[in-house]
Parts: structure tokens; sequence; C-alpha cells
């Protein structure tokens, strides 16, 4: 008699395919759904060569004398990315329109536990000629990771994904921690945003705070409060202060701008006498 409590529960393609597409978010417990999945997941591999001594369709231990050569994808850039995928179909989508093959033949893959994929993944990126990993290539669910984020989840640790975040309006049920900054801001951050606001005539006034939210933040950041006035385009105002702020900011390297509009009253025109 086996306890059921301890068989583990066989994790589906598509449920880390659904998990892989809510992590698009980028929040914080996004990643940890789909880290949770990957616990008992499999996750297929591409191979660029047969496996020697495998017998396709055959079940084998990873072992050190098994050597596995993947398929990488490349960008316009020459940049190169490790490749996963949660579903064999998604296979056939890249073999088609990428024309992969398995040696001379066509393209094969290899099924393995999703934390020892990700584990040979971030073996492969050395963040100079391979420089991420991507989740299902070419299907709408595609995932781009960098290496930090691949070796948080082979070290079972979930962190939001910034790239994807920064895009999401904060939820209701978010919280952002502000605090009062641990020294005075860089001179140099602050003389740019001294002159912007010297130049500019719709600035009013700008604070520096500093702020952290889980499910957004991997640690604490500045935060750039900026006061307007009158009628202001704010995407084209926040390229500008973008633009002026470059390589000023200090760790974790980058900052949150919020902006707060002044109410300004037309002129009254005089009366006219009567």
């Amino acid at each position: 008699m086996t306890d059921e409590s301890e068989t583990p529960v066989r994790i589906e393609g598509h449920q880390v395919t659904e998990a892989v597409a809510a992590a698009h978010r980028g929040l914080r417990r996004d990643v940890q759904r789909l880290l949770d999945l990957l616990q008992s997941a499999e996750l297929y591999v591409p191979l660029q060569v047969p496996m020697d001594g495998v017998p396709l369709g055959e079940a084998v231990e990873m072992s050190d004398g098994l050597t596995l050569i993947p398929h990488l994808l490349q960008d316009e850039d020459g940049d190169q990315y490790a490749a996963l995928f949660s579903e064999t179909e998604m296979l056939e989508v890249v073999q088609d329109e990428l024309g992969w093959t398995t040696g001379e033949g066509g393209l094969e893959f290899c099924s393995v536990p999703a934390l020892t994929a990700l584990d040979m993944a971030l073996q492969v990126i050395d963040e100079e000629r391979v420089v991420g990993l991507v989740f299902n290539p070419l299907d709408d669910t595609e995932l781009l990771l960098s290496r930090a984020e691949v070796a948080s989840l082979a070290q079972n640790t979930a962190l939001p994904l910034v790239n994807y975040v920064r895009d999401i309006p904060e939820l209701e049920d978010e919280q952002t921690l502000v605090a009062e900054l641990d020294g005075p801001p860089p001179r140099d951050l602050t003389q740019a945003l001294d002159a912007l606001v010297a130049e500019s005539g719709s600035i009013e006034s700008y604070a520096l705070q500093q702020t952290f939210n889980a499910e957004r933040d991997i640690e604490p950041h500045l935060t750039l409060h900026v006061k307007t006035r009158g009628d202001v385009e704010v995407q084209s105002l926040s390229r500008m202060i973008v633009e002026r702020i470059e390589g000023k900011v200090p760790e974790p390297g980058y900052i949150d701008i919020l902006f707060d509009t002044l109410a300004v009253e037309p002129p009254r025109l005089p009366e006219q006498l009567s």
C-alpha cells in the first residue's frame, strides 16, 4: 500500500504554459506560482545533435558521462539564448520556422526535470556569448529571462521580473513602503534635476524618496516625485528626465518617476463695461 500524500503530483505541460504566460506581469506572486509548478514539472530541451548511447524515446538517468548539446537562439545582434519549452507542440513550430534539426534528421528533444533544465541553462549562459534564457520561443507565452533571473529560479527563489513588471500598473492589493533616504542623494543627480527645473517651465518641484514594493522590487530604490504645472505631455517630459539623469542613479540603477499635476486656473478676462 502506498501513501497517496507522498505521491508527487504530475504537472502537465499546459499548466506550466499558463504559468509562464501569467509571469509576463513580472510580479513576484506570478513568478512564485511558476516556480511552484516547476518543482514537479518537466521541460523540453531541443537537441542540436543526437545524444550518444541514448535510444530514442527511452528514459535514462542524467549522469556526468551524458552529453547534451542543445540548440541556441540568436538575435539580430548576434547574442544567443538558451531555449526551454513547456509543451512538445511548440517544438514543431521552431522546427518549421527556424529549420532546427538534430544532426541531419528531424528535430529531437529530451525531457528533463524543470529545475535540472534551469541549472543546465545556467551553465550555458555566460553573459558574453549566451546572454539569457527564452521560455517557449515563438509562442504567445514567450518569456525572456536574464542570467540572474534564471539563477534565482534554479535556487528556488522567486524574484520579480523587472523588465516586465515595469509595464504593469500598480494593483489595488499591492503595498509600497516609503522611507526617507539613507543619506543625501548623489550630487550629480540632484544637480541634473535642479537644472531641469530651472530650464523647464512645466516643472514646479521634485522630491526623492526610497521605496520598496515586494511584488515589484528586488531591493529598495529611488522614486522621483515630480510636480508639474499646466498642460504637460508626461511621456515627453519623462523621456527628458531619463536622458538627463542617465548614469546618475545609484544602485540598483533604476528609478520610478511619478507625476503630480498642479491645477492652474486660466487667466480671467476683464469684465466688459456696460
